[in-house]
């Protein structure tokens, strides 16, 4: 996903159109850069996007045909990519951090009750629940969905039952260290909605919507994501230069201790390589290729529950795998 890139629908190709386009489409960009959504909103607001046109590195149009109504209409579309180095800039001149490194992949786990009883959202049926994956990618965040068969049941106690231990077994090299469990249901004349965030086995954050359609309360899943997760992680994406760094990790007793090592490493998403150099006793040397600094995996773990930095480390940073 290029987070510096968007698109809208506008009435033509006209020079007006178009840069009103513009200074909505950076509009949405900032939003999705900005590591505080709320300042994001107010630059957006005093008129930071005026500048829209003098910032666009590039636009084109695509031309849509829609028969929904019966007769055929073209729809304009504009799409443009801004340039990453002034957008950032202008944040930074306003005094926000962006949020431009890596960002991780929330596993969801919705279950949805319309009156038949609780039934776990697959891949297969992700388009069902559009409005979520729609939204969550207007902030900068691409959402995954189950697509193994056997994790069915337990992802449908984790979504429904919001039971964390359940959440927790889920946890593994192929699924996303962030998840995202959602629990819809009718309620009255309505629908109700509870969205849970976990990150390394801790809950984050927590929400209870409700309302008479079920589409703004599937926006609201993607937008506690992208909120929470953008003031959790933009102090690990500017936190240090990218690069290899050596780090040792101890209580690795057995191969699977090692596996739910390289586990948790895989989901960081700034950690782009892992390389073992050297094993002693329960001890390993590894080599970390990081998009950000040492810094900001330090900051990492300090948020997580798997591993735990040593205090008298030395020179080479170490960490001891929680039980």
């Amino acid at each position: 996903m290029d987070l510096y890139e968007g698109e809208i629908e506008v009435a033509d190709q006209s020079e007006d159109a178009r840069n009103g386009g513009l200074a909505r489409i950076l509009a949405g960009v900032i939003a999705r850069i900005a590591s505080d959504p709320s300042q994001a909103a107010a630059l957006a607001i005093d008129g930071g996007a005026a500048a829209a046109a003098s910032m666009v590195q590039q636009y084109r149009y695509r031309q849509d045909v829609d028969t929904s109504s019966g007769a055929i209409a073209y729809r304009q579309t504009l799409i443009a990519r801004f340039d990453p180095a002034l957008v950032d800039a202008m944040l930074a001149q306003n005094g926000i951090a962006a949020w431009s490194g890596p960002r991780p992949e929330p596993q969801v786990w919705l279950a949805i009750d319309d009156g038949s009883g609780p039934r776990l959202v697959a891949a297969g049926q992700a388009n069902a629940v559009a409005a979520l994956s729609a939204q969550a990618r207007s902030r900068g965040l691409v959402l995954r969905f189950p697509d193994d068969a056997s994790n069915a049941a337990l992802g449908l106690r984790a979504a429904w039952d919001d039971d964390g231990g359940a959440a927790d077994a889920l946890l593994g090299g192929g699924e996303a260290q962030v998840q995202l469990l959602g629990r819809l249901f009718r309620a009255g004349g309505g629908w109700m909605v509870r969205w849970t965030l976990r990150d390394a086995g801790t809950e984050i954050a927590r929400i209870t919507r409700s309302a008479t359609s079920a589409i703004p309360l599937l926006a609201a899943g993607a937008d506690l994501a992208a909120d929470e997760l953008a003031r959790r992680y933009h102090e690990v994406t500017v936190s240090g230069p990218p690069g290899e760094y050596v780090v040792r990790v101890h209580a690795i007793a057995s191969a699977g201790a090692y596996a739910r090592l390289r586990a948790y490493l895989d989901t960081l998403p700034f950690v782009r390589a892992v390389a073992p150099l050297a094993a002693e006793g329960d001890r390993l040397t590894l080599r970390l290729n990081l998009a950000s600094g040492i810094e900001g995996f330090r900051a990492a773990v300090r948020q997580g529950a798997v591993l735990r930095e040593d205090t008298d480390a030395g020179a080479v940073p170490s960490f001891g795998l929680m039980p």
